[in-house]
């Protein structure tokens, strides 16, 4: 087994990944971040690539390999396979240990609505407060189990502040919702929206995301959005995100 670094990923790997590549997969074999796992440097034939801390993704490309197998983390892992020998390995070989579900790969609209954005913007209830993700906030994120994915994809503090950012909405001081980077990506971030099960259906999450959506715009990067679930997906439209690619997706059982 040998282990490549993603500053030396070359076309010979990412052949072995079949586009259309989502964004959070671009992003690795762009070099930015992650890492790849290859079965040799010279005609690599089996590549993993695994980007992501706190719920990683591990792209499984080329050949089936035994032993890249063996160097997935158990836990909270999306596996998505980009060859038919991996999509056949998960469904027969591997079928009572994952469970398979149905991604989408949003497209950001060319221009989003700024008069919607800012309405929902706006229509936070006076018993809330909105606030940017700073020391104190990034920490109770981790708190809880609902909240952790806003940023456990980043070592620490200083390193969220560097590559990402997020909002949270708050009542009498504790987190209720938020809309923030689950992962930096070369030009912008992959969005990731939660919201406290007691607080949801209050329409938190579009406030959330409509002023994340303005402050990527601000900076100029790409709010990319990758949606977990057909809820996800639906809810994207809203701003005005449409259905770029579907693709199949596995996660432990």
């Amino acid at each position: 087994m040998i282990y490549q670094e993603s500053s030396d990923i070359n076309e010979a790997c990412k052949n072995l990944f079949n586009p259309p590549w989502n964004h959070i997969l671009d992003s690795v074999l762009s070099g930015f971040q992650g890492r790849v796992l290859v079965d040799r440097l010279t005609s690599p034939q089996s590549a993993l690539a695994i980007v992501g801390k706190g719920a990683p993704f591990a792209f499984l490309g080329g050949q089936v390999n035994e032993d890249l197998w063996m160097h997935l983390p158990k836990g909270d892992l999306i596996m998505v396979p980009q060859s038919s020998a991996w999509s056949n390995y998960l469904m027969t070989i591997k079928q009572h240990e994952v469970r398979p579900f149905i991604r989408y790969a949003m497209e950001a609209p060319q221009k989003f609505n700024g008069q919607r954005i800012n309405q929902m913007k706006q229509s936070l209830a006076d018993t809330y407060s909105i606030s940017v993700i700073n020391q104190q906030l990034f920490n109770q994120c981790l708190e809880e189990t609902w909240s952790k994915d806003l940023v456990s994809n980043f070592d620490n503090y200083s390193d969220f502040c560097q590559q990402a950012l997020g909002f949270v909405i708050l009542n009498q001081g504790k987190i209720i919702s938020g809309a923030s980077t689950f992962l930096p990506l070369a030009n912008g971030i992959e969005i990731e929206v939660d919201t406290h099960p007691r607080y949801q259906g209050q329409g938190l999450a579009s406030i959330g995301v409509s002023y994340l959506i303005n402050a990527c715009l601000d900076r100029e990067w790409y709010p990319s959005w990758d949606a977990h679930t057909a809820i996800s997906r639906d809810f994207s439209k809203k701003f005005g995100y449409s259905v770029a690619f579907d693709y199949q997706a596995f996660e432990w059982k």
